[in-house]
């Protein structure tokens, strides 16, 4: 290299690369931002990480959205993500937060983001609702509806002062939640760039209106043509399809989209840029 030629720039990602360049240069020590701590709470006295065999029928589901956004967030560099589950109660879920920001708790350290995932469609016994109406001032929660299909019940806020993101419990609609809002806040904390990629193709079936919501829809990009994985509507729960899914397509309120039809996806095999 040459004399005074700069070997990392401010705000540049620290790729093995750099670290070669940084320490050729001899310099030892560089100031980084970390990488977002994040705990991801699964709500729901009925899920369970482990064996539900032999479990009574509705008594035992597997989680699995705690371990599919959990490797989403890692997926966009988040290294310390953990993961949890909190019953039915505003006690539990409160227990479970309280301690994920308490400095002086039991593992000696507290998380950067909150990531909950059911348990926000501000029912009068949904836990996240019951919490915020408990009225501890270290707890500010806030539910709003969205109009976007799917994933319309949405929340954020603070515990304890750390921010808290509320998805809603449905795995499609916590996938899509998690793009377009998680991925968003924790590449911005680690100061990256959070714009989505956007692709477009013709589409290879009919998609009809959605009653003024906007849609995003889980679809298979090969040879130009988008495919749906499911039905058009009520999918919701298709989490066994997920994994065929490199786009969401982007479909405006109102509008209904012909086979042939060029439309608009983020694309979901580039996770940042």
């Amino acid at each position: 290299m040459a004399a005074g030629e700069p070997v990392a720039f401010a705000g540049e990602r620290v790729s093995p690369f750099a670290v070669g360049g940084i320490l050729t240069a001899g310099v030892r020590e560089v100031s980084v931002i970390p990488a977002p701590r994040v705990l991801v709470v699964s709500t729901g006295a009925e899920l369970t990480a482990g064996d539900i065999a032999g479990a009574a029928p509705g008594t035992a589901i597997p989680d699995s959205n705690g371990p599919m956004l959990a490797a989403l967030l890692r997926q966009w560099g988040c290294a310390d993500v953990r993961t949890a589950n909190a019953g039915d109660t505003a006690e539990s879920i409160a227990e479970v937060l309280n301690s994920a920001t308490d400095p002086a708790g039991p593992d000696g350290k507290t998380v950067d983001l909150i990531v909950t995932t059911g348990g926000v469609s501000a029912g009068a016994f949904d836990p996240l609702t019951m919490l915020a109406a408990a009225g501890d001032p270290r707890h500010e929660l806030h539910f709003l509806k969205v109009a976007q299909q799917p994933g319309k019940p949405q929340g954020y806020g603070r515990i304890g002062g750390t921010p808290l993101l509320m998805l809603p419990g449905n795995p499609v609609s916590a996938f899509v939640s998690a793009w377009l809002y998680v991925r968003r806040v924790v590449l911005r904390m680690m100061n990256r760039d959070a714009a989505p990629t956007f692709v477009e193709a013709r589409l290879g079936s009919v998609l009809g209106p959605f009653g003024g919501k906007r849609r995003f829809v889980p679809a298979r990009l090969e040879d130009d043509e988008f495919s749906l994985l499911g039905a058009d509507r009520g999918f919701s729960h298709a989490v066994a399809k997920m994994h065929r899914a490199n786009a969401l397509l982007d479909i405006a309120p109102d509008t209904a989209a012909r086979a042939g039809d060029t439309v608009r996806a983020i694309a979901l095999d580039v996770s940042t840029r």
